[in-house]
């Protein structure tokens, strides 16, 4: 990634946000899997009393996909010098975490926690592709004036 964001801004755009999608398409796969066997595979493996667990199970896979989603943004992010700006944005998702943590699992029992993860893991994606987005806009402008300096000083 450091070498395309040096040499090749385009392909670094593309090699993240299809390691994102690639990764992210996996996810679903397996929470779909979860979906439709996550009861009975807890009832076999662990007894009766755990299929219940199996909404519960499906929400964390939920927030792990949109993590893998996001798990090319995060390298990205430290290539274009942007370590400090996902630093905040994982204390936000944190801040959303926690409180949504508290606040959901009085409400909603253990489906809370696996919203308030959901949650969690939708603002670091959020955050992350804001960060890497801004961030490769402004290369491909500056990119886009030096080679038009460049040409006009040519002529």
């Amino acid at each position: 990634l450091a070498r395309l964001w040096r040499n090749d801004v385009d392909r670094f755009i593309r090699v993240t946000w299809r390691t994102g999608a690639i990764t992210a398409a996996i996810g679903l796969v397996v929470v779909g899997v979860s979906v439709l066997a996550a009861e009975p595979v807890l009832e076999g493996l662990a007894g009766a009393e755990f299929g219940a667990a199996a909404g519960l199970l499906t929400l964390l896979l939920v927030a792990a996909t949109i993590d893998l989603g996001g798990a090319s943004l995060r390298p990205a992010s430290y290539v274009i010098g942007k370590a400090r700006a996902l630093l905040n944005v994982q204390m936000v998702a944190t801040t959303v975490y926690l409180s949504g943590f508290m606040g959901l699992a009085h409400v909603y029992g253990l489906p809370g926690i696996g919203l308030a993860s959901v949650l969690a893991a939708v603002v670091t994606l959020v955050g992350s592709a804001w960060l890497v987005r801004r961030a490769c806009q402004v290369r491909l402008i500056a990119d886009r004036a030096e080679t038009t300096a460049a040409e006009v000083g040519k002529a």
